[in-house]
């Protein structure tokens, strides 16, 4: 599904407010395209304050320039780096003093370079596994002691499943 289509589903529905979110700050990863812009924007209108990650800053910008409230701000990493995963943390916490939410939605999928299991090359595999594995895992890594504080969870999904972790 296209993101147009998602922001057409969402809008239509010209769904109330209801302030769930307030006070607290979330970190969305893949936040300057597709469902990690929506995520972003829904959360906002929640009431939440928003870091909205990406590896592209521009696009992440722009996610936070079609917030109204203001409430979203763009912040850079590469999801496959561990020290662009733990500085960007550390600049979100900084920025807002806490950190309620992990949405790990950062993904990517090659076109054109996916194939069969014969057909696709090492470097595919490899940019697809961390991007989409280690990703999410460097994101839990870095952002569980923040969140840890707030006793939130973390939502995890992928193109085939989606899961809500509590902290423990």
């Amino acid at each position: 599904m296209s993101a147009g289509a998602i922001r057409r589903m969402v809008f239509s529905r010209r769904m109330v407010t209801t302030g769930r979110l307030e006070d607290r700050v979330a970190l969305v990863t893949g936040a300057g395209s597709g469902i990690g812009r929506e995520i972003a924007l829904g959360f906002a209108r929640e009431g939440a304050r928003v870091a909205a990650l990406d590896r592209n800053l521009t696009a992440a910008r722009a996610t936070a320039e079609l917030d109204t409230g203001e409430r979203i701000r763009a912040f850079h990493a590469d999801v496959t780096e561990p020290r662009s995963v733990r500085n960007a943390v550390a600049e979100v916490v900084g920025a807002f003093s806490a950190l309620d939410i992990l949405v790990n939605n950062a993904a990517i999928q090659l076109h054109g370079r996916d194939g069969r299991c014969h057909e696709v090359d090492e470097d595919t595999w490899h940019e697809t596994i961390a991007t989409n594995l280690t990703g999410p895992f460097l994101c839990a890594k870095y952002c569980l002691p923040h969140l840890a504080r707030s006793l939130r969870s973390i939502p995890s999904s992928s193109a085939r499943s989606s899961t809500v972790s509590p902290i423990d």
